[in-house]
């Protein structure tokens, strides 16, 4: 078996020297869901005021929406205005949330007479957390401010707490929540009126990591939207209401993209759709980034509402930590917490299908989210040939460990394990990796991406004097990345490629 250490170094040589790209992780270091916000271009003149305590009773399903008006919160609600079964009968803004509470509103009541649905209530809540002092960053929220969206003024009195509350309990059927934001409001209102789980269908939460990295700055385990207000969240796991989670680790399978972005412009026909591509529009370069760094966040837990098959769960025993510094937020498991409905993993083409056919209301074809035979053998040979490397890597770290004194520390023990193994590296398995990938059967679609990675590698494998050069004048690994550079991006763009096709290859670049 081999060490920790070993398979730990011998991972970060990899990560280095071949691209180490896993799919579907939203990096740390990047904007997560819900920020920074987009402008779009859409204005209207403010209709007169209105106040609604509930909406007419019908056969579709009451759904009350708490959010921030942002580009993707913004997906959820006109996915939720425009589905036929679902009747909303409210859309709250958590103070603690993405947006300020007056310009929130004003664009949300703005954005619902758009889509013809002026009579419903919108209200904020509280600006604070129930603790702590968590918040996005000024500039997410400012953003979301200047987004240019159309505006109305309130239709509503009440704070958001008190109008769920209302709501809630006036409702003749049971009434769920789709909370894609901080929870502050729900937990407010299920503290303020415990009573009124009675009458909640459930509660969805777009929300948490769950044994995964998170994606907040400098907190390695937390998502935002908890980690902004985690007592909040703590308070609504623990409620006794029926709650479905769905945390990174499901919408890390719905990366947006370009592909998408083209298909929802040639689709757009109506207002939900013609609101969606227009917040598009604004954000394109954040939307499309062939990178990777959004996702379909705030969209899927509002789709998983209308249709829980697109995504996979697991029960899962949950807490939140609120009272650790450095882990704060963190959605782990936990045997004294609350069994959760956990979303797990999500299937890509069935949500795409669901909202773009919610948005434009009619068929549409997204067909090319589907990999060919031959590029599901090609890129599954890729993965296998790089996990092949893996093990190689791993078993020069594993022999060269023993002979490294275990008094030094771990800095100056990782330096020496790589300057010991580095060239045996470069001309053993990478050379043995090269050949493997030159030898495959590559589709044409694939061709010219394979062609690129082949040059990087090769070339990454001539410097190899160099780099060793290198690394031992600088005496740190920081100094020759410029040698890792062409490879990584390379690696990159074949694992981009397996994502767009919907496969779930863990492996590609090591």
């Amino acid at each position: 078996m081999r060490t920790t250490a070993a398979r730990t170094s011998g991972m970060v040589l990899l990560a280095l020297a071949a691209a180490a790209c896993t799919p579907g992780r939203a990096d740390i270091s990047t904007p997560g869901p819900e920020g920074p916000a987009a402008s779009s271009t859409l204005t209207t003149d403010p209709p007169p005021a209105t106040t609604t305590s509930q909406a007419p009773t019908d056969d579709r399903r009451p759904v009350i929406l708490d959010y921030s008006p942002t580009v993707s919160d913004l997906g959820a609600l006109a996915l939720l205005a425009a589905h036929p079964d679902i009747r909303l009968i409210a859309v709250t803004l958590p103070g603690t949330g993405e947006s300020y509470c007056e310009p929130g509103v004003a664009h949300t009541r703005g954005v619902l007479v758009q889509l013809d649905q002026k009579d419903i209530p919108v209200a904020c809540g509280p600006d604070d957390p129930l603790s702590g002092w968590n918040a996005f960053p000024t500039s997410w929220r400012i953003a979301s401010n200047e987004m240019e969206l159309p505006i109305a003024e309130p239709n509503e009195t009440r704070s958001a707490p008190d109008l769920i509350v209302d709501l809630v309990r006036s409702s003749d059927v049971p009434v769920e929540i789709v909370a894609v934001g901080p929870l502050t409001n729900v937990a407010i209102a299920l503290q303020s009126a415990p009573d009124m789980t009675s009458n909640v269908a459930g509660i969805t939460i777009m929300g948490g990591a769950v044994d995964i990295a998170g994606n907040v700055f400098r907190n390695e385990v937390a998502e935002w939207n908890i980690w902004v207000d985690p007592t909040a969240a703590g308070v609504v796991l623990a409620s006794g209401a029926p709650v479905t989670l769905v945390p990174l680790n499901a919408t890390n399978h719905t990366p947006t993209g370009r592909i998408f972005y083209d298909a929802l412009l040639a689709a757009e026909s109506t207002p939900e759709s013609s609101l969606v591509s227009g917040i598009w529009r604004a954000a394109e370069e954040q939307v499309t980034n062939p990178d990777g760094f959004w996702f379909f966040w705030d969209e899927l837990a509002a789709a998983v509402l209308v249709d829980s098959s697109i995504v996979s769960f697991e029960t899962r025993t949950l807490v939140v930590d609120d009272d650790l510094r450095e882990n704060k937020g963190w959605t782990r498991e936990d045997p004294s917490g609350t069994a959760v409905r956990v979303a797990v993993s999500s299937n890509r083409l069935a949500f795409e299908t669901l909202f773009l056919e919610t948005l434009v209301g009619g068929p549409v074809d997204l067909g090319y989210l589907e990999a060919t035979p031959a590029e599901i053998t090609y890129l599954t040979e890729v993965a296998a040939i790089a996990d092949e490397t893996q093990v190689a890597i791993d078993d020069l770290f594993e022999a060269a460990a023993a002979d490294i004194d275990p008094s030094q520390d771990d800095d100056e023990g990782f330096f020496l394990l790589l300057l010991t193994i580095l060239s045996q590296a470069v001309d053993g398995p990478l050379a043995e990796q090269l050949m493997g990938l030159a030898a495959l059967d590559v589709p044409p679609s694939l061709a010219e991406n394979h062609r690129q990675y082949l040059a990087a590698l090769s070339g990454l494998i001539d410097s190899r004097d160099e780099m060793m050069a290198v690394l031992e004048a600088d005496g740190t690994i920081d100094a020759f990345e410029q040698f890792l550079e062409p490879s990584t991006e390379a690696c990159l763009a074949i694992q981009r490629e397996a994502d767009v096709r919907l496969l779930d290859i863990d492996a590609m670049c090591f």
